[in-house]
C-alpha cells in the first residue's frame, strides 16, 4: 500500500545517505588514477530531496481550505499555533541553558564562603548531549524566524482582536500570555497533542533532534510551501506571514554549518529521521479535519478574487493611519 511504499522509499534514501556519509576508498574501474569522492550532501539538501518525493498534496489542500472562509482561516492558524509554541518553548529553553553554560565558562570570580544561588535552568547537557547544535542555530536565527507571535497576530486580526483563543473543539480556552499555555493536553485535538508530545519527547531524549523539526517547520513549511501559498492568501484578502522566508538562506546555512561541525554520522541520521517524523505529523495535522470540500470552496474563492482584483504577488498595502 501507499504507507509501505513510503516507508520503503525513506529506508532506501536513508541507506544512500548513510553510504554518502561514510565513503570508502574511491577508485575508478576505467582508470587507475584516483579521483575525489562525490561531495557529501548537506543536511538541508538531503531533506530537500527527501521532501520532494513525499506526498505534499494534503498541505496544498489545507492551504486552499483555509481560504474558503474566515472561520477556516482562523481554525488553520489556531491548529498551527500550539505546535510552534511548543517547539519555540523548547528551543528557548536550550538557548537559556546555553547562555548559562557560557556564563559558567567565563566566570573568574574567586570562591566565596556563601553558596551561590542555583540556576533555575538545567545545564545544556540535559538538552543536547553536549553539542548544543539546536541551541546554537536558534540563538542566532530564532528571533528572525519564530512563528508563534506572527500566528497570534494573524488570529487576533482575523478575529477582530478577540481573546482568549479557543484551541479545543470542546470549548476550553487558553490565554495569549504565558509560556505554559499548552501544558494541558486535554485542550488539544489528538493530532495536535501527538505533535506537541513528539516535540517534548525529542527535546527530552536529545535536544539536537529538534533540528529535524526546525527544518520541517521553518525551512520547508514556512519556506518552500509558504513561498507558493502566500500569494493565495494575499489575493483573497487574508494575512499571511511567510515566516522563515525573511531569513531562510541564513537559517539553512546555519543548520548545515552546525550539523557538519557538531553532529556525527549517527546524529545526522537521527535528525533526518526526526524531520521525517515531523513531516508525517504535519500531514496528520491537516488531515484531521475534512480537506477536499473546503479546498474546492477555497479554490473557487481564489479564482473569483483573482478575476475581480488581480492576483497579488505581494502583501496588500497597509491602510493609512488617520491623524
Amino acid at each position: 500500500g501507499p504507507e509501505e511504499d513510503a516507508t520503503a522509499m525513506r529506508g532506501g534514501f536513508l541507506r544512500k545517505f548513510a553510504r554518502a556519509r561514510r565513503p570508502g576508498p574511491w577508485t575508478t574501474t576505467r582508470s587507475a588514477t584516483s579521483q575525489a569522492p562525490p561531495p557529501v550532501p548537506s543536511l538541508t539538501a538531503t531533506l530537500d530531496a527527501l521532501f520532494a518525493d513525499m506526498p505534499q498534496r494534503p498541505l496544498w489542500l489545507a492551504s486552499l481550505r483555509a481560504l474558503s472562509s474566515r472561520r477556516e482561516y482562523i481554525a488553520d492558524r489556531r491548529r498551527l499555533l500550539p505546535v510552534y509554541a511548543a517547539l519555540e518553548k523548547e528551543l528557548d529553553a536550550q538557548v537559556a541553558a546555553l547562555a548559562d553554560d557560557d556564563d559558567d565558562d567565563d566566570a573568574t570570580a574567586p570562591p566565596t564562603p556563601e553558596p551561590a544561588p542555583q540556576s533555575t535552568t538545567e545545564p545544556l547537557a540535559e538538552f543536547s548531549s553536549l553539542t548544543g547544535a539546536a541551541a546554537a542555530v536558534w540563538r542566532a536565527l530564532g528571533p528572525r524566524v519564530r512563528r508563534s507571535e506572527a500566528l497570534r497576530g494573524e488570529i487576533s486580526a482575523a478575529s477582530g482582536g478577540a481573546a482568549p483563543l479557543k484551541f479545543a473543539s470542546g470549548g476550553a480556552t487558553a490565554s495569549h500570555g504565558g509560556a505554559g499555555i499548552f501544558d494541558e493536553d486535554e485542550l488539544l485535538s489528538p493530532a495536535i497533542r501527538q505533535y506537541v508530545r513528539r516535540i517534548r519527547a525529542a527535546a527530552t531524549v536529545d535536544g539536537d533532534l529538534l533540528l529535524g523539526h526546525v527544518v520541517t517547520r521553518y525551512v520547508f513549511c514556512d519556506g518552500a510551501v509558504a513561498a507558493r501559498v502566500a500569494p493565495w492568501f494575499w489575493t483573497t484578502g487574508h494575512a499571511a506571514h511567510p515566516g522563515a522566508l525573511d531569513g531562510l538562506d541564513d537559517l539553512r546555512a546555519a543548520i548545515d554549518d552546525v550539523a557538519d561541525e557538531r553532529l556525527d554520522d549517527d546524529k545526522h541520521m537521527a535528525v533526518i529521521a526526526e524531520a521525517l517524523r515531523s513531516f508525517d505529523l504535519s500531514i496528520k495535522l491537516v488531515q484531521e479535519r475534512p480537506l477536499l470540500l473546503g479546498a474546492v470552496s477555497g479554490a473557487a474563492k481564489l479564482v473569483m478574487s483573482a478575476a475581480q482584483h488581480g492576483f497579488r504577488r505581494s502583501p496588500p498595502p497597509a491602510p493609512a493611519k488617520e491623524d
